[in-house]
């Protein structure tokens, strides 16, 4: 990897850099981990949110639900763990062209789980929104936005499988989240004049990546690379200051990440959640180009900003008005 990785996987919210020479087990374990370890960045705008809204508790201080939510949230942190442990694995063992396809299959499978699970209805603009959300996200094949495999001969059978599932969990995920304010947070508003707070957001990721991290972190001892983690941050080229400033850079995007997409499954559906987060593949990587190394836009460097990348921004902007444009015509009937 060159030098100037750690940069952009910091905005790309990726896996970590992979030191020369690092086992692929130990940095699987690592990009897992930081997905979900920075949960306790959310505890104070947690803690500020459930005090303004002092008269709308968290839904945990409900006695009815805290059995049922104590365990939807072990199952969502299983989801999550499992999710970035396929994911890690697939973007380590085959090749970014064929990953990205894999991982647009997300597309199919949300909308067949929010059907049955979330009983949301469809119509020919969400249709129309999804197809454009992978257009875009295919058109992001020519950039290592995944990051790049491990092994120079990829493992294509293992891979794919890990790309395929990750994918299937994912939507599983959003659906599942999409059910616990369906089935808890609204309904227990229902009968009050309360509205649901946005702290519920934050408290559906902050335990559900408290279970995933001590998930992560025993299978970290259990593969017996702590000890690991020191000598990577030594042999880190640009010195310990700088692997921590990557490791705790993307820890914080991948919870900001989080709030961004359980924040509209909360406000909106899974399926919007799933394609706003396919769709901003192409613009992330207009960004790193950008902010990053501005200068591949005179073709100089190994991330250039190629037609795909420009092309891609259209069907990303198509499947947003699409679905915002659905959203719009429902809302106008319903006042009708």
């Amino acid at each position: 990897m060159h030098s100037q990785t750690p940069r952009k996987l910091v905005l790309r919210t990726n896996q970590p850099k992979r030191v020369q020479q690092t086992p692929p087990t130990r940095q699987r374990l690592d990009s897992s981990s930081l997905q979900t370890v920075g949960f306790p960045l959310l505890l104070l705008p947690f803690i500020i949110l459930t005090t303004k809204k002092h008269n709308n508790p968290p839904i945990t201080s409900d006695q009815f639900h805290y059995k049922s939510l104590a365990v939807i949230y072990i199952c969502i942190g299983i989801l999550m763990s499992v999710q970035a442990r396929l994911s890690a694995m697939g973007k380590l063992e085959i090749s970014f062209i064929l990953f990205t396809p894999i991982s647009l299959t997300q597309l199919f499978f949300t909308p067949i789980f929010a059907r049955f699970v979330n009983k949301i209805k469809f119509n020919r603009w969400v249709v129309i929104s999804l197809v454009f959300a992978i257009g875009a996200g295919a058109l992001t094949f020519t950039s290592p936005f995944g990051g790049v495999s491990y092994n120079r001969e990829h493992k294509y059978a293992r891979g794919v499988w890990a790309a395929l599932f990750a994918a299937v969990c994912f939507s599983l995920l959003l659906c599942n989240i999409q059910n616990v304010f369906d089935s808890y947070i609204f309904k227990r508003t229902e009968s009050t004049t309360r509205k649901p707070s946005f702290a519920s957001v934050f408290e559906v990721i902050i335990f559900s990546s408290l279970v995933a991290t001590l998930i992560s972190t025993v299978g970290l001892l259990i593969a017996g690379e702590q000890h690991g983690l020191e000598r990577e941050m030594n042999g880190f080229p640009k010195g310990k200051g700088a692997y921590v400033m990557v490791m705790v850079g993307q820890a914080v995007s991948w919870h900001l990440y989080w709030v961004g997409i359980v924040g509209l499954v909360f406000s909106v559906s899974s399926v919007l959640s799933n394609v706003i987060s396919v769709v901003t593949w192409p613009i992330l990587s207009l960004l790193v180009v950008v902010f990053f190394n501005f200068r591949n836009f005179t073709g100089e460097g190994d991330d250039e900003f190629d037609i795909f990348k420009g092309v891609s921004l259209i069907p990303a902007a198509l499947s947003v008005a699409a679905y915002f444009f659905r959203l719009h015509k429902e809302n106008r009937d319903s006042v009708n």
